[in-house]
This record gives structure tokens, C-alpha cells and sequence, in this order.
């Protein structure tokens, strides 16, 4: 469903000339609550989706935020064996207040 949505909103966007921002906060809690409520394949899976989407979508953009860091739940990840990169094709900003 988030796929076929995605789609819809680029198309749209695309006949425009405009591209499609994606601002998603507290995405690396949420991979953390799926990784500890479901399991760590789920939020791998979920990982590898997003950048799917960035990667078959050009017109896509990714503002992926987070308080606890999603370098903290990636290295969870890759202590379970993820070997994937799932964010090697965005730019990492650290805020520091």
C-alpha cells in the first residue's frame, strides 16, 4: 500500500516538475519498538523497503530524524547479522544543542 501510495504522490509531483519530500521524525525509536515488539528481521525488512523506494524513485527524497540515533539501532542490527546499507545513499547530519 505504501508502495502503489508513493507511486501516486511521484507521478503527480513528476507531471508538476516538482519532487516528492518525504520528512519522517523518530524513525529510529520506531525501528527500535519493531525490532523489540516484533522481532529484528521485521525492521530490517522495513529498512530495506525505505531504500528501495529511494532508489527505484528518483523523484523521492528522505528526510529520515531521531532523538536516540540511528546509528544506535543499525549497530543492534548488525550485531544480528544485517549486512545491508540502508541508509549509504542519503547524508548523515548530527544536531548538537
Amino acid at each position: 500500500m505504501l508502495t502503489r501510495s508513493v507511486e501516486d504522490l511521484i507521478d503527480e509531483n513528476d507531471a508538476k516538475g516538482n519532487r516528492l519530500l518525504f520528512l519522517w521524525d523518530e524513525v529510529p525509536y520506531m525501528l527500535a519498538s519493531i525490532r523489540d515488539r516484533q522481532n529484528e528481521k521485521t525492521a530490517m525488512e522495513v529498512l530495506d523497503f525505505l531504500r528501495a523506494l529511494r532508489q527505484t524513485h528518483s523523484g523521492l527524497r528522505m528526510v529520515i530524524t531521531g532523538s536516540i540515533g540511528l546509528h544506535h539501532v543499525l549497530s543492534s542490527l548488525r550485531d544480528k547479522n544485517y549486512g545491508n546499507s540502508p541508509v549509504n545513499d542519503m547524508a548523515a547530519m548530527m544536531c548538537r544543542r
